[in-house]
């Protein structure tokens, strides 16, 4: 008799989270349109190509912050040998100015990628 009435109440529970669980995707929000603008409904190449665009920019955005943290590490190692005296100012500072030059390169290119491609 127990046994009988511990499997009724998991049967009631599983029902109430199903029935509950039915109504919570109502509320999901729709999918974002690509940053080019909306597309056409049923044309699929477009929207594949727009979103595509999108994922190369991000690739671009996410090479950036590569190339920053690069250089960060680099610059601060560089500090590093200066405090144990295997260094000098003038070193970290040399680094520091190739870096930021890096840095505006790999920036300048990602974003003349982003307007070729548009």
């Amino acid at each position: 008799m127990n046994k009988r009435i511990r499997n009724g109440w998991r049967n009631l529970v599983a029902t109430c989270a199903a029935a509950l669980a039915a109504g919570a995707k109502a509320g999901l929000p729709d999918v974002a349109d690509p940053s080019t603008g909306a597309v056409d409904e049923g044309d699929f190449i477009g929207m594949l190509q727009a979103y595509g665009l999108d994922i190369v920019v991000l690739g671009g955005l996410g090479l950036s912050a590569i190339a920053l943290l690069v250089v960060a590490k680099n610059v601060i190692s560089k500090y590093s040998q200066v405090s144990d005296g295997r260094a000098t100012w003038g070193e970290v500072g040399m680094h520091g100015a190739v870096g930021v030059v890096l840095l505006v390169i790999v920036i300048f290119l990602a974003t003349q990628s982003a307007t070729v491609l548009t």
